[in-house]
């Protein structure tokens, strides 16, 4: 009887660990590049995650995003997002890009370039201004 209650407590606790380690979801194969103030800059073999960066905009202003993307697989979304997390604008790419976009700002605060790839091949430039 003991044995079978020590085999179930350890089953039990195998479990609880395998399940505390997939809540990152994060896979970056062949992952080289650097995420930098201004700019997000990466090549991969796979990736699976998220690359955030973060700046200050004022009223008024425009923000210039250029990005390059690359994308061999699976599929990659690049989002400009304001302090509440409202989207002002995104691009969902299952295929190479190349463009740039301008947003205005209406509202003075802290905007992320959020870049986020589900089972993705190739690589990614980001860069931002503000003015």
């Amino acid at each position: 009887m003991t044995r079978w209650r020590l085999l179930t407590i350890s089953v039990v606790l195998i479990a609880v660990l395998f399940a505390g380690c997939g809540g990152t979801d994060q896979i970056r194969l062949g992952w080289s590049g650097a995420n930098r103030p201004s700019r997000i800059g990466y090549s991969y073999v796979t990736f699976t995650g998220k690359e955030v960066g973060s700046f200050r905009a004022a009223v008024d202003q425009t923000i210039t995003l250029n990005y390059t993307a690359i994308v061999n697989k699976g599929t990659l979304s690049i989002r400009v997002r304001n302090l509440q997390g409202q989207s002002l604008w995104q691009a969902e790419l299952d295929e190479d890009k190349n463009d740039s976009v301008q947003i205005p700002v209406e509202q003075a605060g802290i905007y992320t370039v959020l870049v986020e790839g589900q089972d993705t091949g190739g690589g990614f430039g980001v860069t931002w201004e503000v003015k």
